[in-house]
């Protein structure tokens, strides 16, 4: 029995490792960044962002950088400005100023969610990217 339940935790916990390939890429800070992509954590010195505070990345499930926002611009997997991407509503004071989230049934289109400090009419926002 112990056996058993040995296994099937390593299982389990395979299976979650191999299923987060969504965040392959973490890119943060002064125009840096991390990777898992390789199996090892791999320091990248190529990103275009200045991120003061918050900021997002998504990966598609296949471990591929898609793009990534410190929630005022957001930037392709070349670290190309994206069309319409700037002036977003995100807060440069908030921790957690943007969120990525894959829109349901699709690898090509996510909700891009920012929220502004200042309390204003425009609170929480979102943004539709398309991939394709």
């Amino acid at each position: 029995m112990k056996v058993i339940n040995t296994l099937l935790i390593f299982f389990l916990f395979v299976n979650a490792l191999l299923s987060q390939q969504e965040a392959n890429y973490w890119y943060l800070g002064d125009h840096a960044g991390i990777t898992f992509g390789s199996g090892t954590l791999t320091v990248l010195l190529n990103s275009s962002m200045f991120a003061e505070a918050g900021c997002a990345v998504i990966s598609n499930k296949n471990g591929e950088l898609q793009f990534y926002t410190n929630g005022k611009e957001t930037w392709n997997k070349d670290h190309l400005q994206m069309p319409d991407g700037y002036g977003l509503n995100g807060s440069q004071i908030l921790n957690q100023n943007s969120l990525i989230i894959p829109f349901p049934d699709s690898s090509d289109i996510y909700y891009l969610f920012t929220i502004n400090a200042n309390f204003d009419s425009l609170g929480l926002t979102y943004s539709i990217v398309d991939m394709r």
